[in-house]
């Protein structure tokens, strides 16, 4: 019996590489706080595991050592500036969160985001899915490094847990650099 894997392209967004390799991206959201950053990168060096960072303007901005040094090491995407629903805002509006958050993030971490992006809140709609079309917007296994509203950083503990998992699973750690447009 052959099982058919799950489609890796749902309403035109990358939502599980295309692959029958035992792989799998881990990849960061960097947006509100930076709680549960150091801890993320130090598991991820200890662990020798990859992943890629999804990081909007204001972040970079707040952080830039830590900016920087997540560009040093591991892909960066861009995930607006201000982390706004973007089927809240104008064409126009929309196109600057996205286009300036670009400049920001390029400049923060000496990496080129594109064509990485990940609407903030998974809020998109066919509009805004047609601005972002050509920076190709994907999501692999998404976790954040800053901190709930309670202050917990609940990603940045289950980490150790989640690359124990996968690798147990016989799967290794990949990026999403060199991803392709669907």
């Amino acid at each position: 019996m052959i099982h058919a894997l799950p489609p890796a392209i749902v309403a035109g967004e990358l939502v599980r590489l295309q692959t029958r390799q035992h792989v799998v991206a881990l990849t960061f959201d960097g947006g509100g706080n930076a709680d549960g950053a150091k801890r993320v990168l130090a598991v991820l060096r200890r662990e020798h595991v990859t992943g890629t960072f999804f990081l909007t303007g204001h972040f970079v901005q707040t952080y830039p050592l830590l900016s920087r040094a997540i560009g040093r090491r591991y892909p960066v995407a861009n995930h607006t500036v201000d982390h706004l629903d973007l089927r809240r805002l104008s064409t126009t509006a929309a196109t600057r969160e996205i286009a300036q958050a670009e400049t920001m993030i390029r400049r923060a971490t000496g990496r080129d985001p594109r064509p990485l992006f990940r609407f903030p809140y998974g809020a998109r709609d066919a509009r805004t899915l047609g601005i972002v079309r050509r920076l190709v917007p994907g999501e692999i296994v998404l976790m954040h490094l800053g901190a709930a509203r309670d202050r917990s950083t609940i990603d940045a503990h289950a980490l150790p847990g989640v690359i124990r998992a996968v690798r147990a699973r016989g799967y290794r750690f990949v990026t999403l650099r060199g991803i392709r447009a669907p």
